[in-house]
């Protein structure tokens, strides 16, 4: 209003000026009519003047109307404000109430004011909306929205606040109720498991009672500390709810002792475990170990007693002593392992000290029979010292060249690029033995005469030695001629040789596990089609095994002929020609199989279709036969015609499906266990039933036509007719196979001999009624005719009941033959079945590994897969009283077949028994080799490292006569000590020979690549060590000439 106010003052001050304006221009148009633009442009002010007086009248009018709206929107908004501070001061406050029933019944006052301030809130946006439409400014309109905007925020802000305040106390009455019934629920189990935990633990030193106890507790402990989680969450959940009661109280307490208790049990349940396990595991490593060090004692005798052997004899007795000394401190730690173990138990202690009283009393005995052994020997062998360590001195060194060349023909060393070099100083190390054997050999012959005045006609023995050891020395220095020859050329084709070897036994490997795995030929043309598909792809598999193969024979020929290994190589290539030709024989025995039960599934499938068509012909040719006449000619006319339909038809019918039924019980009989007949078994069964139905509607037209000569009165004809028909039973009967010893074949024996039992019933009423008539007939006749007749009548009589006696004792025969059957089956089975996968499992543990943990556990398998082999016995022995139960209800021939059977399973079960033994003695043995090869490496390797840093003193010699001869001394000495370390390096490389053999292709690698520079390693030292002394020698000369020059 007051802009308005100040737009009139100042219209009112320009008034005159306008005035002025419109005179002037009224003049000057007076003057001149024509003017037209002055007359427009004054016009045009006049409009805009008389405009925006108009739009200050509006504007005024205007903002009247809108100070009254806008002075009610205040007001309104100032009260809801006002009501909504109150409201949100009312909800903060409700958190002094303690009670939260109280707190609740707050919030809803609260929410009863909120609800009455939404009217107010309604009537200030109503006011907001009408102070908009009236207001033009659009600044103005923005700042009304904004501060409706605002309060209904803080309405909304307050309306959450209130629903979240208000569920948060209801949840707190919720969960009030839900922990009071949680409390009383955590207190029946804490009172159940405690009293479950009253009775006083009693700890058995029996370990397997032990287990059973910790077991049982495991279970509880875990349940308590399971539950642990959950009554902290009650605790914490009643101090947040600061609940006080004496049931939190209560249960507070029962958890702390329950959980004590549980705590406590468990942690001497499992310190005694422990104690147990330490203790079983330290005795059960020791007891082997001591076993086999009283046999090796027992087994410690000498060849002979020269010096050599006695030499010998005493060094592995030292060894043995050694390893034995060694051992005193794991015993004792047994013995401290059995204390500890006893003293956390109760009860069953004696068992415990009983087993450690037999191991001490061992002990003992030992360590005193290898003390007197040892003690005695020594003293024998210090009178042949003196003649013998000259010689002993020279064979060692003898035997040190051979060994080094050894190693690096065992070892293929000769890869080495160093492998010339080495050869060579080896080489000028056997001729510089060349003096001393010859000063050996006037020595030994001395010894000879001196040993000779003694005792006549005998020796020392020495000079064989010396003469044995020269013919050495000779072909050692051929050998060395060679080795240099060939070690230029060998490393690469080696490398390539292994690289196609390690690839071929993988793939050759991955070729056996699959066929292996495949399944027996099937009895179904579809499954046939998809193993030989299967087989195809296998064969192309083996082809490309095959090219690389004959790469790997060209590369072992080519090694060979380079004189590099030729047994070894030769094997080796040997070995994987001979697992590819395993593979293609077992892929051409496989395909023949797939071939053969092809043909023989087509076979019998046309056997079977013929058969079947040949029946339904011969049916439709007995389904056209008259009825049976009553006329006697009728009768007879009828009669040929059955019989020119037997003859014709049915039985030429009868051989097709016998043919049929014979090729497929050949077919299910050959059938691989697991391998699904049940198609073939239908197939044959239809046959059969069709087959069986012709018979009967044939047995039944000739009983009938029987019959009607009966009832015509013929007897003569009805008699012939049924003997006829007794004879050809008979025969048939005549002709039955004795029961088999398959239980498929039996089972259809058994469905033939029931259809044969039914026929002769069917045939009785034709015998009572042939019988009643012939006594007719024999009344009228006179006494020889009648005679005559009753023989005939009491004949047929006696071979029907001859017969129907044969069927009866030939049903139970196969009766009994086929449950016997059927048991032999469900027991051979199985055993079949798990010979085969524990042979898999035997020639598996034939690989060792290279960690001694993991022999021991292959060990454990082992034991487990041998007790299991044991635990077989009696199945083995059950099968083969089944066996001999039905062999003597079936015929020979399956009696044989059955023998051959059991006797496969029984050889077989030998064999893996053998095999487990000899499994168990490798692992044993592979593991004991493989902890003194370990052992013997690591303490080379300190050796040699060692040793390495005091041969690194003397690079710079003296030039002190004194110095340069104590630096020669040391040397001298160094020298001999690695000398002394000889056979130590043998004796790994050696062990580590032999565990080759045992392993896998990879890790003989890695083996084979250690020893080489373990060996490599020494052969340096070696040479090393021989370098500083011989320069040290050269250099002594040259010091005292100098010091005496000077």
């Amino acid at each position: 209003q007051e802009q308005v106010r100040v737009l009139r003052e100042e219209l009112r001050a320009t008034q005159p000026q306008l005035t002025h304006l419109r005179d002037v221009s009224q003049a000057v148009l007076a003057r001149a009519k024509s003017w037209t633009q002055l007359e427009t442009r004054l016009k045009d002010i006049n409009d805009r003047w008389d405009s925006l007086l108009k739009k200050l009248d509006q504007r005024e009018d205007s903002l009247g109307a809108a100070m009254d709206s806008s002075k009610h929107l205040q007001l309104g908004l100032a009260t809801l404000k006002n009501t909504l501070d109150n409201i949100s001061d009312e909800i903060d406050s409700e958190k002094s109430e303690k009670q939260a029933e109280a707190k609740l019944k707050k919030i809803q006052g609260c929410e009863r004011q909120l609800e009455g301030a939404r009217q107010l809130l309604a009537e200030v946006e109503s006011a907001g909306e009408q102070l908009c439409l009236v207001l033009t400014d659009q600044a103005s309109r923005a700042d009304i929205q904004s501060k409706l905007s605002d309060v209904n925020r803080q309405y909304t802000t307050l309306q959450a606040k209130l629903d979240q305040r208000k569920a948060e106390i209801e949840a707190l009455l919720r969960d009030g109720r839900e922990f009071d019934a949680t409390v009383a629920k955590t207190l029946g189990w804490l009172n159940e498991e405690l009293g479950s935990l009253s009775d006083r633990l009693m700890i058995s030193a029996d370990r397997d009672v032990l287990q059973q106890q910790v077991d049982m507790h495991e279970a509880i402990y875990k349940e308590v500390i399971g539950k642990e989680h959950q009554v902290i969450m009650v605790l914490d959940k009643g101090n947040i709810l600061k609940t006080s009661s004496r049931n939190l109280d209560n249960l507070r307490a029962l958890w702390e002792k329950l959980r004590k208790e549980a705590v406590d049990r468990q942690t001497r349940l499992q310190t005694s475990m422990d104690h147990c396990r330490k203790y079983y595991k330290s005795l059960e490593n020791f007891i082997p170990w001591l076993s086999q060090a009283e046999n090796k004692l027992d087994s410690l005798r000498p060849d002979s007693f020269t010096r050599r052997d006695l030499d010998k004899h005493l060094r592995d007795l030292a060894s043995f002593r050694n390893d034995v000394w060694k051992k005193s401190g794991e015993f004792e730690h047994i013995k401290s392992l059995s204390e500890t173990f006893v003293s956390s138990c109760d009860v069953d202690k004696e068992i415990v000290l009983q087993e450690v009283a037999s191991v001490k009393s061992r002990w003992d005995k030992l360590n005193n029979e290898l003390l007197h052994k040892t003690s005695s020997l020594e003293e024998l062998g210090r009178r042949l010292a003196d003649a013998t360590d000259r010689l002993r001195s020279l064979s060692h060194s003898v035997q040190r060249c051979e060994d080094r060349l050894g190693s690096h023909d065992s070892l293929a060393t000769h890869t080495d690029p160093a492998t010339l070099h080495r050869l060579s100083a080896l080489r000028d190390e056997v001729v510089a033995l060349r003096k001393p054997l010859e000063s050996l050999c006037t020595v030994c012959s001395d010894l000879d005469a001196e040993v000779s005045l003694f005792s006549p006609g005998r020796t020392s023995g020495l000079s064989e030695d010396v003469a044995a050891i020269s013919e050495r020395l000779d072909d050692l220095n051929a050998r060395l001629d060679d080795r240099c020859d060939r070690a230029n050329s060998a490393a690469k084709e080696v490398q390539r040789y292994n690289d196609k070897v390690k690839q071929l036994t993988v793939d050759l490997t991955s070729l056996e596990e699959e066929i292996d795995g495949m399944k027996p030929p099937g009895r179904d043309v579809k499954t046939l089609r998809g193993q030989q598909d299967q087989l195809s792809a296998f064969n192309t598999k083996v082809n490309r095994a095959a090219d690389d193969v004959s790469v790997m024979m060209s590369l072992a020929d080519s090694l060979v002929d380079s004189g590099f290994s030729p047994d070894a190589t030769r094997q080796q290539a040997e070995n994987v020609s001979k697992r590819l030709a395993a593979l293609e024989e077992g892929s051409r025995a496989r395909e023949e199989a797939l071939e053969s039960a092809l043909d023989k599934l087509a076979e019998f499938e046309d056997r079977a279709r013929e058969a079947s068509n040949l029946v339904d012909r011969a049916m439709e040719e007995v389904r056209r036969l008259k009825p049976v006449g009553s006329e006697v000619e009728t009768i007879r006319s009828q009669q040929a015609e059955s019989a020119r339909v037997r003859a014709d038809f049915v039985e030429p019918a009868g051989l097709s499906v016998e043919r049929a039924l014979n090729s497929g019980q050949a077919l299910v009989q050959t059938a691989a266990p697991g391998v699904a007949t049940q198609q073939l078994e239908r197939d044959q069964e239809k046959l059969a039933d069709k087959w069986n139905n012709l018979k009967e509607k044939m047995n039944e037209r000739d009983r009938k036509l029987d019959v009607g000569l009966l009832q015509s009165g013929k007897f003569q004809e009805a008699l012939e007719g049924l003997s006829k028909w007794l004879f050809d039973t008979e025969e048939m009967v005549a002709n039955q196979r004795p029961p088999s010893a398959d239980y498929k074949v039996v089972k259809a024996q058994l469905q033939e001999q029931k259809f044969l039992k039914k026929m002769l019933l069917d045939r009785q009423g034709s015998m009572s009624s042939l019988v009643a008539m012939g006594r007719e007939v024999a009344a009228d006749c006179d006494a020889a005719e009648r005679a005559g007749i009753e023989r005939s009548l009491r004949s047929l009589a006696d071979r029907f009941d001859d017969l129907t006696e044969k069927a009866e004792t030939r049903m139970r025969a196969l009766e009994q033959s086929m449950g016997v059957a059927k048991l032999f089956q469900d027991k051979l089975n199985p055993v079949v079945d798990w010979l085969d996968k524990t042979e898999k499992k035997i020639k598996d543990m034939e690989l060792v590994p290279t960690d001694e943990e993991k022999i021991q556990e292959k060990i454990r398998e082992h034991h487990a897969i041998h007790d299991e082999i044991l635990r077989k016995k009696p199945a083995l022995a059950e099968l083969t009283e089944i066996a001999s139960e039905l062999m003597s209800l079936v015929g020979e021939d399956e009696a044989s077949a059955v023998a051959d059977k059991v006797q496969e399973v029984a050889d077989r079960y030998s064999a893996l028994a053998v095999g487990s033994d000899g499994v168990g003695s490798l692992l044993e043995r592979s593991r004991t080799g493989l902890r003194h090869l370990v052992l013997t490496y690591q303490q080379l390797q300190g050796w040699m490292e060692g040793m390495e840093q005091r041969l690194s003193k003397y690079k710079v010699l003296a030039v002190h006569t004194d110095q340069l001869l104590a630096q020669m001394e040391d040397l001298a000495d160094l020298t001999e000590e690695i000398s002394n370390h000889q056979t130590d390096v043998d004796s790994t490389v050696d062990s580590g020979l032999e565990l080759m053999r045992h392993i896998s292709s990879d890790e003989a690698i890695q083996l084979k690549d250690k020893l080489d520079s373990l060996q490599r390693r020494y052969n340096e030292l070696t040479t090393r060590g021989a370098d500083l002394l011989k320069q040290t020698q050269e250099a002594l000369p040259l010091v005292q000439q100098f010091h005496n020059a000077h």
